[in-house]
């Protein structure tokens, strides 16, 4: 009969290993913020700086060119506010607005 023989010690992780570094440097008062919210979540510094960076989202800064469209729309929205005080001046009827806002939600949708 063949004899099994056994390994004595921890078993082999096969988890890929670390050996990129990346230094970052804080004010005291950021690492110590660092260092409560660590301990609050019972994870070393490290763990909860690794598990920040790799689970978080970063949202990417605005193009110019969807600024130039955000600008459009707030100047539209401006016209239109402007168009509903005279038209609240003048007493035009609910019905007007109805048409006129569904016309622009066509226009905003199509886009």
């Amino acid at each position: 009969m063949e004899k099994k023989v056994k390994k004595g010690g921890r078993p082999e992780l096969k988890l890929e290993k670390k050996t990129k570094r990346v230094v970052v440097y804080f004010t005291i008062l950021d690492y110590s913020n660092l260092k409560a919210k660590a301990i609050l979540a019972s994870k070393s510094h490290n763990d909860f700086i690794r598990e920040a960076v790799l689970k978080s989202e970063v949202k990417a800064k605005v193009s110019p060119e969807q600024m130039e469209e955000i600008r459009k729309l707030s100047n539209f929205g401006n016209n239109i506010n402007q168009l509903a005080k005279l038209a609240h001046r003048y007493g035009y009827s609910d019905e007007i607005h109805r048409q006129t806002i569904q016309s622009i939600n066509q226009i905003i949708v199509k886009k």
